[in-house]
């Protein structure tokens, strides 16, 4: 499985490419579809503890892979750009 810590996009980077104009077609890159909460915490600069609690509310979305629970990026950025679109209508 590929690691999100191959990635050298900084989190600005990625938010910057998740908001597309509406109406216009898009393509966000990303490494791996999945990658461990606590690479998610390091890439995003939160705690651990916040990404944990956020994970257990269901504000981040997760997959379960065998025993290992796993951040979901491609769901994570498909919710962002419908959220992106909705609030520029």
């Amino acid at each position: 499985m590929t690691d999100c810590n191959s990635v050298n996009k900084t989190q600005q980077e990625l938010t910057k490419a998740a908001h597309i104009k509406p109406g216009s077609t898009g393509v966000i890159m990303i490494p791996a579809p999945v990658c461990t909460i606590e690479v998610y915490a390091e890439r995003t600069g939160q705690q651990l503890g916040v990404v944990r609690g956020h994970v257990e509310r269901g504000y981040v979305p997760t997959v379960k892979h065998g025993k290992y629970r796993l951040v979901n990026l491609a769901a994570l950025a498909v919710e962002c750009m419908e959220s992106s679109s909705s609030d520029q209508h």
